[in-house]
Order: C-alpha cells, then sequence, then structure tokens
C-alpha cells in the first residue's frame, strides 16, 4: 500500500511539472518581423552614383517608393514581440531611405530607427456623404403614415 501512495505522488508530481513547464512555455513571446530588413553588410556596398538597378541588386525591391517624389526609396521593417492576447509591441523598427538625384544616382542614405519614429494620431469624425435623401415612395409613406406633414415637418425612421 505504501508503494502505491508513493507512485501516486510521483505520478502528481510529474503532473504538476508537466503543467507548470507547459504555462512557463506559453508566456514565451511571439516574435513577428516584418517588412524588408536588408543586413548592415548590404548598407555598406551602397555608395553615392550607384544607380537604381544596382541598389535594386543590391537591397531587392523597396518597401515604398515615395509617392510624390519617384527617387525617394524607402526599406521598412519592424520586430514586434506579444505574448498571448495583449497587443504586440514594436521592439525594433528601421527605416532605410535611399534617394537618387535627377539622372537615378545615389544622392542621399538615411537610416532612421524606432526613437525617430512619431505617432501618428487619426482623425475619428466622418465626411458626410450624398444618398440618404427620402426619396418620393418614402416621401408619400412618411406623409400617408402621419410622420411627415405635406411641408416637411416631423421626423421619423421609416427606411434608416
Amino acid at each position: 500500500m505504501l508503494d502505491e501512495v508513493e507512485r501516486m505522488n510521483r505520478i502528481v508530481k510529474i503532473g504538476v511539472a508537466a503543467v507548470i513547464v507547459a504555462m512557463v512555455g506559453a508566456c514565451a513571446p511571439r516574435v513577428a518581423t516584418l517588412g524588408n530588413a536588408p543586413q548592415k553588410e548590404q548598407v555598406a556596398k551602397l555608395k553615392p552614383g550607384q544607380s537604381k538597378a544596382q541598389v535594386r541588386r543590391t537591397l531587392g525591391s523597396p518597401s515604398s517608393i515615395a509617392l510624390f517624389d519617384k527617387n525617394t526609396w524607402y526599406y521598412i521593417s519592424k520586430r514586434e514581440e506579444s505574448y498571448a492576447f495583449f497587443k504586440p509591441r514594436v521592439k525594433k523598427q528601421k527605416v532605410l531611405i535611399v534617394r537618387f538625384n535627377n539622372v537615378g544616382t545615389v544622392k542621399e542614405i538615411r537610416t532612421l530607427g524606432l526613437a525617430d519614429a512619431r505617432e501618428v494620431k487619426y482623425v475619428d469624425t466622418e465626411t458626410p456623404t450624398m444618398g440618404r435623401e427620402d426619396g418620393l415612395i418614402t416621401s408619400m409613406m412618411r406623409i400617408l403614415l402621419g410622420q411627415r406633414s405635406i411641408f416637411g415637418a416631423g421626423d421619423s425612421s421609416i427606411g434608416r
């Protein structure tokens, strides 16, 4: 009987240890690397005077090209970590900016990091759109149902 109690205690201890290991493993962060992150060696190969084709061969296609200036290329990357269901946090961010002159050769190379980032605040307002005015049939229904007078007074929720 004593052997059986010891065996049960051992099984319980192993079970508790397995649960603890699983819980600790669940706390490991999920890491996501996003974007095009050129290596330092690749960036070191860039020199002023190189063509767009040479830059593309060295770094690959840019993440983005400036909308109003086709001579500015952006290589954007970031590393995020998240735990369980929490919002991901940016741990590392890098923007490599390659500017070309009008001839199409490298004029400037600049790197920005997470410290250079700025929060963008979005506007919550809505732009009014056309299309929700009552048509002839809805207006007549409102008048017949007494929700609006012939002269347009009154309020209703028909069709809304």
